[in-house]
């Protein structure tokens, strides 16, 4: 499931890319033309819209996307990409053990990693 909002880049004002957010949120949402017109629209009013989505945050197209759309004044919020921005800290703590000769640490981390990844394989992560 995810959600789409206005941020504090949003100045319904200046606002002029509306074309470009439906566009951008149909390319990361996989959503049709109309609920993504509609989704945009109602998130412009202040509100925070639903989506089922197919949004993929292992893609970097994917977050190229949502980076857009953050820039344009929306935010998406997915377990998906919470995921993502977990596991990039998993991936970073590692390294940083490993630099700091804190050899368990780093395979107690990176084995945290490949259980996701199987879970991924298996279609059961989340």
């Amino acid at each position: 499931m995810t959600h789409i909002a206005t941020n504090s880049n949003y100045n319904a004002e200046q606002f002029s890319n509306k074309v470009a957010a439906i566009k951008l949120l149909r390319q990361v949402a996989g959503t049709g033309l109309k609920e993504a017109k509609d989704a945009i629209e109602n998130a412009m009013q202040g509100e925070t819209v639903e989506l089922d989505s197919l949004f993929n945050a292992r893609d970097p197209a994917h977050m190229n996307a949502v980076r857009d759309l953050e820039a344009l004044g929306f935010t998406m919020n997915s377990k998906g990409l919470k995921t993502v921005i977990i596991l990039e800290s998993v991936k970073q703590s590692a390294i940083m053990a490993t630099r700091e000769d804190n050899y368990v640490l780093a395979k107690l981390l990176l084995d945290v990693l490949r259980d996701y990844d199987d879970l991924c394989d298996k279609g059961e992560a989340r």
